[in-house]
């Protein structure tokens, strides 16, 4: 991203919002505070997301809850504030707890469709630790559907991906428990 030009695109739109903006001082520095802003937002951080090989012959369901991520609908620029839960069976490795909320925030720098944002993650998680087992829940407050249009203020979308079938449920733990943890 270039920062020069997000500068002046804040200029442009602090122009089309108050066309005196350049005589507020307290606007002065705001196309470049605007231009770090956006950088952020769509700037991933890169990491490795660290394992380890599982020990145990018999290893738990783990269950990472309430992952939060700031992202943008891409049919709107507009911005989607939501969580996402991870549930999996370990195979021969475990995740790093804090990865997870790396890989999460890594894949929500973008324009996105829950939905494929959704499968991001389950695909990303496939291929990194190779789970027995694997849900991947998102839940998002989409301000494009909250704050224009209808202005459904109370509406949140969830979107799920999972490996597992009602066997592997009872196969895995009892189906019970792990809707009551997970969902």
């Amino acid at each position: 991203m270039q920062k020069e030009n997000l500068i002046k695109i804040g200029k442009e739109l602090l122009k089309e919002i108050d066309e005196n903006w350049e005589e507020r001082s307290d606007l002065r520095r705001t196309p470049e505070r605007f231009a770090n802003m956006i950088g952020e937002w769509f700037t991933p951080e890169n990491f490795k997301f660290t394992k380890f090989v599982v020990k145990e012959k018999n290893p738990s369901f783990v269950v990472i809850n309430n992952i939060k991520f700031l992202s943008f609908c891409e049919h709107h620029i507009a911005p989607i504030i939501g969580s996402v839960s991870i549930g999996y069976l370990p195979n021969n490795y475990i995740g790093g707890l804090s990865k997870f909320a790396r890989l999460v925030s890594f894949l929500s720098k973008a324009l996105i469709i829950q939905e494929t944002f959704t499968e991001s993650i389950f695909n990303s998680l496939m291929s990194l630790i190779d789970p027995k087992a694997l849900i991947v829940k998102v839940s998002g407050y989409h301000f494009c559907i909250s704050q224009r249009g209808i202005k459904s203020q109370d509406s949140y979308t969830i979107t799920e991906k999972s490996n597992l079938s009602d066997a592997d449920y009872i196969k895995y733990s009892d189906k019970a428990i792990i809707e009551n943890k997970f969902f």
